[in-house]
């Protein structure tokens, strides 16, 4: 997941998933800061992706 979201820093659902990789693995940290950056993506997305990262975005929230 590292490798992925280092090529897609702005995908919210890799993101997400990755956040709770970290989580599983015991780094609540950087797995917070992953959460963070997917709720970000979600509202920096182009009006068009909007209703399709929206669900990335509450996702994240909860976890954080």
């Amino acid at each position: 997941m590292e490798i992925y979201t280092g090529r897609r820093p702005y995908d919210p659902e890799g993101l997400y998933y990755y956040g709770r990789a970290l989580e599983a693995l015991g780094d609540a940290a950087q797995a917070r800061d992953a959460f963070g950056r997917a709720v970000e993506a979600a509202r920096t997305a182009p009006r068009y992706r909007r209703r399709l990262t929206a669900k990335w975005s509450r996702l994240a929230q909860k976890e954080m």
